[in-house]
């Protein structure tokens, strides 16, 4: 979609295509090529219900703005939806691979609602915050943020003595 189509009207897209193709095909080689740690049993469904979210219900942000179904962004078609829901398995990843993988999906997240405030498609500027919501909550749902906390400190509130 990217470099074919919305290329040919605003030419950094074309760029931002490739990369998530880049970026794609690197994550595909570290999920084959890594070990990574599965989702905690209790959290599986919520994620679960995150991606149903942004898999099914985003793309209908797109039929809000427009009132016609065949304007709906559908999920592997469009970035935004794309993104959306593969922030949450992005957010997934150790963060030994997450750090160098971030930049393009946030740099798209601020090209994308600039280019939807300047377009004054306000109902659009959801896409881009479900992106961040969603990442921040696959960022909880994280097996490696879940390792990463003192097993003995199982409380947040401050150090007693």
């Amino acid at each position: 979609f990217l470099v074919r189509y919305f290329g040919e009207i605003n030419w950094p897209a074309v760029w931002f295509g490739w990369a998530f193709v880049a970026q794609g095909l690197l994550i595909a080689v570290l999920a084959i090529c890594c070990h990574s740690e599965a989702i905690p049993k209790g959290r599986a469904g919520v994620f679960t219900g995150l991606w149903l979210t942004g898999v099914v219900a985003l793309p209908w942000v797109t039929v809000l703005q427009s009132g016609e179904l065949g304007a709906m962004a559908v999920f592997g078609l469009t970035p935004d939806v794309t993104l959306a829901a593969s922030s949450l398995v992005l957010a997934m990843m150790p963060r030994v691979w997450l750090w160098p993988l971030l930049p393009i999906p946030l740099v798209w997240v601020l090209f994308s609602a600039a280019t939807y405030w300047a377009l004054q498609l306000v109902w659009f500027l959801l896409l881009p915050a479900a992106t961040l919501i969603l990442f921040a909550l696959g960022c909880w749902l994280s097996p490696s943020l879940a390792r990463s906390q003192d097993p003995q400190s199982g409380h947040r509130g401050p150090v007693r003595r």
